[in-house]
């Protein structure tokens, strides 16, 4: 499989190239969070923390059961974020240019795509490592 067709195929890789294409790129290690994740970031985070906490003393189960749940949504608010892009590019096909508005609606759903991506991910390390304990 060529790199280009990867590109075009992985939604979130073709939005990043629309980005540089345009002159555009995401936030320098994209550190600000998007603000309606801002919340559901710090959320997570603490609930990740008292799970640690809570493992670490030998009583984690309830806790993992409420980031499973925690899980569960985030996973559909990717799946929206999913449906925002593909939305996005729809806008971008049917315009056939690169509009400030468009672009920077990309750049907002990428980097909400991208916040999504890591709590899902430390969201399963941490409930690997509470099964594993």
């Amino acid at each position: 499989m060529t790199r280009s067709y990867r590109t075009v195929r992985d939604p979130v890789s073709r939005g990043l190239y629309w980005l540089e294409l345009n002159g555009e790129k995401l936030a320098e290690n994209n550190k600000q969070v998007p603000p309606e994740l801002a919340e559901t970031v710090f959320e997570v985070q603490e609930q990740l923390a008292e799970l640690r906490e809570a493992r670490a003393a030998g009583g984690a189960d309830e806790l993992a059961e409420q980031i499973a749940e925690r899980r569960t949504e985030l996973q559909a608010s990717m799946s929206e974020a999913q449906k925002e892009l593909a939305r996005n590019f729809a806008r971008w096909d049917a315009e056939g240019n690169a509009s400030g508005e468009l672009t920077m609606e990309l750049k907002s759903i990428l980097s909400k795509i991208a916040y999504l991506r890591t709590l899902i991910r430390d969201v399963d390390r941490e409930l690997e490592a509470a099964k594993a304990a």
